[in-house]
């Protein structure tokens, strides 16, 4: 049985996804931040790197938990699915197939959320909030506009906005 590496195309793919994430990722503003300390070529070669390994390179080998290199990083759970977004949309746009992508998503991606995402522990007794864990009045300043501007450009839905003042 062939690997998901092998399966959406191997190193060329890799590569070609790669590029393709870097361009997403750098035009998505709460992502962008993640990344800017980082050179294009750094970064390209860690997603190459990433994928390859837990995509089943045989060729790779991996000696860090990807828990133990994200852990310093406290990603949250928005950031996560922002990624898992653009990593879909990369996967589209590089022509895999549908049926492929969502064997990715349930096999790769999804199980990597426990890996990467900070986790509330049994030791700790304040219990945190969904709005606290996308990134709270920080997170929700920044996605407020976004929203609005979808809203605005959707011609199924702008008219029920017409009549209110949203700037």
């Amino acid at each position: 049985m062939e690997s998901l590496y092998e399966g959406i195309g191997g190193g060329k793919m890799i590569k070609r996804l790669s590029n393709l994430l870097y361009r997403k990722v750098l035009h998505n503003f709460t992502l962008r931040e993640r990344f800017q300390k980082l050179s294009q070529e750094k970064i390209i070669v860690k997603f190459i790197g990433v994928m390859s390994i837990c995509l089943g390179d045989k060729g790779k080998k991996y000696n860090k938990s990807l828990k133990k290199v994200h852990y310093q990083h406290k990603i949250k759970l928005i950031e996560f699915y922002i990624f898992l977004y653009c990593f879909k949309s990369s996967l589209r746009e590089a022509g895999v197939k549908i049926w492929l992508i969502k064997k990715l998503l349930k096999e790769f991606l999804l199980p990597l959320k426990n890996e990467i995402v900070i986790q509330k522990t049994k030791v700790q007794v304040k219990e945190v909030s969904f709005y606290d864990q996308i990134g709270g009045e920080e997170m929700t300043k920044k996605l407020i506009p976004i929203f609005l501007n979808k809203v605005r450009a959707d011609e199924r839905v702008n008219f029920y906005f017409n009549v209110l003042d949203m700037d």
